[in-house]
């Protein structure tokens, strides 16, 4: 009885006073446009901190450390359910335990930025100095997070900004990261401590990054590489690839049941594209075929025919069974085969799902060649991680990658575009061509600028065809 007299008086009872609908209200905003920026085109995620850091500082100023603290909570539930809502498709757990991480890591910046400003540095330097110890503070927890199974792209807003190109490719997604929150916290900062110069002059960087950002990568950039590949006629090459769509929303028990079905299916579709415009490779997705395509002749032998057929070499994702293994069932696997029929390369996904207990991570990581060209193959999460990207470039120096998910799940468009912004930030962040073959959308092609040159749309079964040059 006595707790819930407590609560009462210190958090309930502050709810009846004006300043709570203040609070409230910027904390809500925060959170609505969180949703807008992580479900839509819309470059918002540049904008929504700066609500919070409204509060942050009317915090600091009024005292209000209970409403304060209520505000972080009904931001992180309200953009917790916005954002992290569609991971129930996955587990009941990730959705909580998403929406606490994000509460955790504001409460946690916010308060060491109080600390250190409000507690020692306004104390020494008598209110005459300050440091925005909130971004650095971010980028120190996401680093840590960054370094387990999970991944930290939840939190790195970068990735919902993927025109950043011009910048991401020197500073990389922790520092637009940086920029973001940075600016946020310097106009509001400037404009509590009454600073109208402040103010203008941090907005008036922010835009010009922001415009910068934004002309580059629609504009600028693909006339600097046309130019680039077209200055010496020797010294590119062109390849034409076409992306299969299935669409086998079924479940996994199902579509295994019909696996020879769904392989005619993506058979059909290939032989269809390729008669209506040839092409060098087909791509089909993410256990396109699920089944063991290495050692199922029955699978295997129809796939090798039409390679060598139509003269193409096909991608594709496929579930080999791990024999005399107690523990995992199988692996998730990209096999390359030839216009010979033959398999050339083979990987297994070495970061697959986390608690995806059924797969058997593979060991290493594999290089594809094709027409003198090395391409990288990310299995669905393995696009989540910043290192294995930055793996690929900086040992082997590929030319581009290509990104196979299945995405049979994925009815939510939430998720479904979230995805996408992974290939196009991680396309402009190392200047790579990233071909995405998904199961039932986005299949798209990106350009090194992270614009989406062609896509197919959710829940459609077809295909699209594109050149490409690449410098050799």
């Amino acid at each position: 009885m006595k707790t819930l007299k407590y609560i009462y008086k210190n958090y309930l009872n502050k709810l009846k006073n004006s300043k709570t609908f203040f609070y409230f209200f910027f904390s809500l905003l925060s959170a609505f446009l969180l949703n807008l920026s992580v479900t839509s085109d819309t470059n918002l995620i540049l904008f929504f901190n700066i609500p919070l850091f409204l509060i942050y500082y009317t915090y600091i100023i009024k005292k209000d450390k209970y409403l304060f603290n209520i505000s972080l909570i009904l931001f992180s539930l309200t953009g917790g359910t916005f954002y992290f809502s569609w991971m129930n498709i996955y587990s009941k757990i990730i959705y909580p335990i998403a929406t606490f991480v994000l509460f955790l890591y504001y409460f946690i910046s916010f308060h060491f930025d109080y600390i250190i400003n409000i507690k020692y540095l306004n104390k020494i330097f008598k209110n005459k100095f300050f440091f925005p110890a909130f971004p650095f503070i971010w980028l120190i927890l996401l680093f840590i997070l960054d370094q387990t199974k999970i991944g930290a792209f939840l939190y790195t807003w970068a990735y919902f900004f993927p025109l950043s190109s011009p910048y991401i490719q020197f500073i990389g997604v922790y520092g637009v990261t940086f920029i973001i929150i940075l600016f946020s916290q310097l106009i509001i900062s400037f404009y509590f401590s009454k600073s109208k110069k402040g103010v203008f002059i941090s907005i008036f960087i922010y835009i010009i990054f922001i415009l910068s950002s934004i002309f580059y990568s629609l504009y600028l950039n693909d006339l600097i590489l046309e130019k680039t590949f077209m200055r010496k006629k020797d010294n590119y090459a062109k390849i034409k690839f076409a992306l299969i769509q299935g669409n086998f929303r079924e479940s996994w028990e199902h579509r295994k049941n019909h696996v020879l079905y769904i392989l005619d299916s993506y058979l059909k579709l290939t032989e269809e594209a390729y008669f209506n415009e040839k092409f060098d490779m087909a791509i089909w997705p993410e256990y396109a075929i699920p089944g063991d395509v290495i050692n199922d002749e029955r699978l295997k032998i129809p796939i090798s025919n039409l390679c060598k057929k139509l003269n193409i070499s096909i991608l594709l994702g496929c579930s080999p069974w791990v024999f005399n293994h107690p523990v995992y069932q199988n692996y998730n696997a990209a096999l390359l085969f030839s216009n010979e029929g033959k398999i050339e390369h083979t990987y297994y996904s070495v970061n697959p799902l986390p608690f995806d207990y059924d797969v058997k991570p593979g060991e290493k990581y594999t290089v594809f060649n094709y027409k003198g060209l090395k391409f990288a193959v990310l299995m669905c999460y393995e696009e989540v991680f910043d290192r294995i990207s930055k793996l690929f470039i900086k040992n082997f120096n590929i030319d581009f990658f290509v990104v196979l998910t299945n995405h049979a799940l994925f009815d939510h468009l939430k998720g479904a575009y979230q995805t996408t912004l992974l290939s196009r930030i991680h396309a402009a962040n190392y200047r790579r061509y990233i071909l995405r073959a998904t199961n039932s959308g986005y299949t798209m092609i990106i350009s090194p600028s992270g614009k989406i040159i062609s896509e197919i749309p959710l829940r459609k079964q077809t295909y699209l065809i594109q050149e490409l040059i690449f410098k050799k």
